[in-house]
């Protein structure tokens, strides 16, 4: 592989190619475990390979080639999440990253929650950030760092919302109970 970098980076555009064969389906197979379509797969290779054969001369030590494209194509499919999310409107956001994360939690734990506590007045409390932050985390059983990245927030911002909506919440619950108490 090294023979075929001091080609590349001596003009010849074919050492490239042979170069790019010999890890092509590694490539494919990471972008396919990054992303869902084909064309995004396909630009994520695309763009990748355009910009390690523009900055080849900045790659430190020649071993480390493979490395150097696969860290190159998990940026890009990083790019492509947030370009497609930015084109999705904000419930389509929250099901676009829930489709990618793996979840054991079952349907019916989320039920389950809603049925205990009256979610929908709970919400009407929070202000509109505060209860995305609340859903994300409750419903689909996103962390804040997650969360954090699907917002494109701050993390101390996501979590300064969080523990507002929980003490919302907890002086909710004990304003209903002290109200149940009554009669």
């Amino acid at each position: 592989m090294e023979k075929l970098l001091d080609r590349v980076l001596g003009g010849d555009k074919c050492a490239y190619n042979e170069l790019i064969n010999m890890i092509s389906s590694e490539l494919y197979y990471i972008a396919k475990s990054q992303l869902k379509s084909k064309e995004d797969i396909e630009e994520a290779i695309q763009e990748t390979l355009l910009k390690a054969y523009k900055n080849l001369h900045t790659l430190k030590n020649k071993k480390f080639f493979k490395t150097w494209i696969i860290r190159i194509l998990i940026s890009e499919c990083k790019n492509i999440h947030i370009n497609n999310y930015k084109q999705l409107g904000i419930f389509s956001k929250i099901i676009y990253f829930r489709d990618f994360k793996d979840s054991n939690d079952s349907d019916n734990n989320i039920n389950d929650f809603e049925s205990n506590w009256n979610f929908k007045n709970i919400l009407d409390i929070l202000n509109d950030d505060e209860k995305l932050v609340i859903i994300l985390y409750f419903k689909y059983r996103y962390t804040t760092e997650e969360i954090s990245f699907i917002l494109h927030k701050n993390i101390n911002t996501v979590r300064s919302q969080y523990r507002r909506a929980k003490f919302k919440i907890n002086d909710y619950i004990r304003k209903e109970k002290y109200d149940e108490s009554k009669k």
